[in-house]
């Protein structure tokens, strides 16, 4: 950490720390993370104030629209805030999503020109420490519960962690940590050492316990989607067909060995097989979805704004006598349908393009920001399964690590450019 912050400016550790700061904030509580929020955009003015220099000399066209397009995705929620009926629910949306314009207005008005590679890995290594922590402390309030006389099948059961984190949004944080530890050690396994190398094994063994105690079929789901990339990214990009097959030899033990050591942890996965023989649907999302749909059949161009929506949804519900949906009052427990249902179809294009854009980047460019991929992928299989930028844990870190990925995406855009310039003279 102390090599970290050698090379930087006094105001440049400055800004660097508010980032540390906001990592672990966003990681313990949401509330935390507002602070940390409102600290990163003090220190932001104050170093504007004495640099005297208000742009980001170092940000290009692609990954300027990615940033505005975040801003545009929730000004969005401001104009649909402005027609709701249920103004309250409406504008405490537009202040949930406040990270959106929070980070990367961080990002397009100041220099950070430190945000290099190394400071970029430095911020998801501190992500990666701080949810071990996390795991060490629920781990040991989960042992304490046991010694009172809680079965170890209820102490170990975590639908919300130890610290109260529900397992959706932790599944979110452990796949985006999964996503960095296959692209660092794409990029530094030869050329670091064992110790290295056995504290990443250690890492990743973690963090896949941790998803595994918090029994989220979405966590899962989505670090199967993260081995497809990662094995498409082997075999395809790299032409390394010999360590694929490797690769998905490990990955199908692995799932052996996980399904006879903990067999709760797949055992809803069963339960869906079970369904579809029985002719009913095989997820509660699936029936999720499908009333969603018909909500929004009559209102898919503006939708019905993020205020009035979910009376609407009950309305469905009671309508095709969906007792659950009215009983928990569910959502549509997916991002891209809640975007739809609130904002219509400009809003859930918005979405899209601001997700897919530093994806196309990533292919322009001789697909060289693996860690775009990696951390795009997480997101967007993630939220297919909840609906989690409507939620303050899961915004705040999302709206982080996708400003970190386009900064990280433009740096090594700028890079292969100059490249390209030495052997052309």
């Amino acid at each position: 950490m102390k090599d970290m912050f050698a090379s930087l400016t006094h105001m440049d550790k400055w800004a660097y720390s508010s980032f540390i700061v906001a990592v672990v904030a966003l990681l313990i509580h949401w509330r935390l993370g507002c602070y940390a929020m409102l600290l990163m955009t003090v220190v932001h003015i104050i170093r504007l104030f004495t640099l005297k220099h208000l742009g980001n000399p170092h940000i290009n066209r692609p990954s300027r629209v990615c940033l505005w397009l975040m801003i545009a995705y929730w000004v969005l929620y401001i104009v649909s805030a402005l027609f709701c009926a249920n103004k309250e629910e409406a504008w405490e949306t537009v202040l949930v999503k406040l990270p959106f314009v929070v980070f990367p207005l961080i990002i397009l008005s100041g220099d950070t020109g430190y945000l290099d590679g190394k400071h970029i890995r430095g911020l998801f290594y501190v992500m990666l420490g701080t949810l071990i922590i996390r795991f060490l402390i629920s781990v040991v309030i989960s042992v304490a519960a046991i010694t009172k006389g809680v079965p170890v099948s209820q102490s170990f059961y975590w639908e919300f962690d130890p610290l109260g984190l529900h397992h959706n949004y932790l599944g979110l944080y452990i796949t985006i940590a999964l996503a960095f530890l296959y692209t660092d050690i794409q990029h530094y396994w030869k050329r670091r050492n064992r110790t290295w190398k056995y504290t990443i094994s250690i890492t990743m063994a973690v963090l896949l316990t941790y998803m595994l105690l918090s029994y989220s079929r979405s966590t899962i789901v989505t670090t199967v989607v993260l081995i497809a990339v990662a094995l498409l990214h082997i075999t395809v990009s790299q032409g390394n067909w010999l360590s694929g097959v490797i690769v998905f030899s490990a990955c199908v033990l692995l799932c052996i060995g996980l399904q006879t050591t903990a067999p709760r942890a797949f055992a809803r996965f069963g339960v869906i097989i079970t369904n579809i023989k029985n002719g009913q649907p095989g997820d509660d999302r699936i029936a999720l979805a499908q009333y969603a749909w018909k909500t929004m059949e009559d209102h898919w161009l503006w939708g019905y704004g993020s205020g009035d929506y979910m009376p609407t949804l009950m309305t469905t519900y009671e309508k095709y006598g969906y007792q659950d949906g009215l009983k928990y009052h569910y959502g549509s427990h997916n991002q891209y349908l809640e975007t739809l249902l609130e904002t219509g179809i400009i809003g859930l294009a918005i979405l899209l393009v601001m997700l897919l854009t530093p994806l196309a980047t990533h292919i322009r460019h001789n697909k060289r920001h693996l860690l775009t991929l990696m951390v795009t992928s997480a997101i967007m299989s993630q939220i297919f399964f909840e609906s989690m930028f409507n939620r303050s844990m899961s915004v705040q870190m999302a709206a982080l690590c996708y400003c970190l990925i386009i900064v990280d995406a433009n740096r090594i855009q700028s890079k292969t450019k100059n490249e390209e310039l030495v052997k052309e003279e």
